[in-house]
């Protein structure tokens, strides 16, 4: 009976393990089928693994070429404006003359008016070489009268009739007032009047402030000279907020 029990048992066991055998066999068969399936699939993406590497490569290389030619644009536009500016240097930008008061002789009439607003001009004789309105397009619905740009001779007489035009107070020309600005390239207008709003906080905190050529801010603060180059909201601990208010840090 044991002899029986014992061969039986050992039937069994041979043929689970020739069973097991075949499983191993088909699992390795099928194992080595999806490595192989596998190692078809990775060779694409590794080339495309490749290819994004070189893609970005040059993205970084162009990056550091646009970047390159924005500072050289930059600079070019810079000296442009600068250029511009040097040959707007004898020219008053005038604001607020009535349309047509200039009549058909511009020049004529803004060398006379000149002696006639700045009386202490009156005694020099300022030679204006060329006057005219400032060309406005058909989208622009405005009322307000056109600028009145005038280029006299001499960078000595633009500065001195600025400089009345402040000492004098308000000016005024059949009923409207007039106001005089040098007439900077559209350029460095633009960067100057982007302080505009920063000039305005600080002279609501009763602070000083300039603006110097072409578009830098400066600020005296107790006696301390601080200057900006760009209108950019100043965070906490900026040197405008050192020994003032840090209400200043909201522009």
């Amino acid at each position: 009976m044991a002899d029986l029990l014992a061969e039986s048992l050992e039937k069994q066991a041979n043929l689970f393990q020739s069973q097991f055998e075949v499983l191993a066999a088909n699992f390795k068969a099928q194992l080595s089928m999806i490595r192989d399936e596998f190692s078809a699939q990775m060779k694409p993406v590794l080339a495309l693994i490749s290819r994004v590497d070189s893609v970005l490569g040059e993205q970084r290389e162009q990056k550091s070429v646009l970047n390159e030619h924005t500072s050289l644009l930059e600079a070019v536009e810079k000296k442009l404006a600068d250029l511009e500016d040097c040959s707007r240097r004898n020219s008053v930008r005038l604001v607020g003359l009535p349309e047509g008061t200039e009549g058909s002789d511009p020049t004529g009439f803004i060398q006379k008016a000149i002696k006639e607003w700045f009386p202490t001009l009156a005694t020099s004789e300022m030679e204006v070489e060329r006057a005219h309105r400032v060309y406005r397009s058909q989208k622009d619905t405005r009322n307000s009268p056109r600028v009145f740009i005038f280029k006299l001779l001499r960078y000595q007489d633009r500065q001195r009739l600025l400089k009345a035009s402040r000492a004098s107070g308000p000016i005024s020309h059949s009923g409207a007032n007039l106001r005089f600005f040098v007439d900077y390239s559209s350029f460095t207008s633009k960067r100057r009047m982007a302080f505009l709003p920063v000039q305005k906080s600080l002279r609501a905190e009763g602070i000083e402030s300039f603006l110097l050529y072409p578009a830098q801010l400066k600020v005296t603060i107790s006696g301390t000279v601080h200057t900006f180059s760009s209108p950019k909201k100043q965070r906490s601990g900026c040197r405008l907020c050192l020994g003032t208010t840090s209400a200043l840090c909201k522009f």
